[in-house]
């Protein structure tokens, strides 16, 4: 997040929940400016991801044992 005052970065110092907002308390990196923002949650659904079904990948330390054995 931009700092409204300088344009510097900001991180969070405190955050306060009030129901299903929540209220964040911000602060300058660069010139030291505190502010705060409100931010509300969105109920999204989650996307279920299949896995792929690939053949496992060959160990390289047994390739390897194998090679030098011989």
């Amino acid at each position: 997040m931009q700092c409204p005052k300088c344009g510097g970065r900001a991180y969070v110092y405190a955050t306060k929940p009030a129901g299903t907002l929540k209220q964040r308390y911000r602060q300058c990196r660069i010139c030291g400016h505190r502010f705060s923002t409100w931010e509300e949650i969105e109920d999204r659904e989650l996307r279920g991801y299949e896995s792929s079904k690939k053949a496992p990948a060959p160990d390289l330390f047994e390739t390897a044992n194998t090679s030098k054995a011989s």
